[in-house]
């Protein structure tokens, strides 16, 4: 499991919805983007990892939030699911 791999599995035990994460393709061409990325979390929101040092994190309903590192988030998504 890679570093983001794992990102999005702690994220997806801390919210208890299920996740799928995607290899991203090495070369764009116009039959292999047809799936949607990785950080899409069915009834929260969106959570997109730029790397380590940007993240950001959509909860619908809810402001935009930046962060700067995973522990960040995961006290992030704590707080939102209470």
């Amino acid at each position: 499991m890679n570093e983001r791999e794992e990102f999005y599995a702690e994220c997806s035990r801390i919210l208890g919805i299920a996740h799928e994460y995607h290899d991203p393709y090495s070369r764009r061409t116009r039959w292999n983007t047809r799936r949607l990325g990785n950080g899409r979390f069915p009834g929260f929101g969106l959570i997109q990892c730029f790397g380590p040092g940007g993240i950001r994190v959509m909860q619908r309903g809810h402001d935009t939030v930046w962060c700067k590192t995973y522990q960040e988030v995961y006290d992030l998504l704590e707080k939102m699911r209470r």
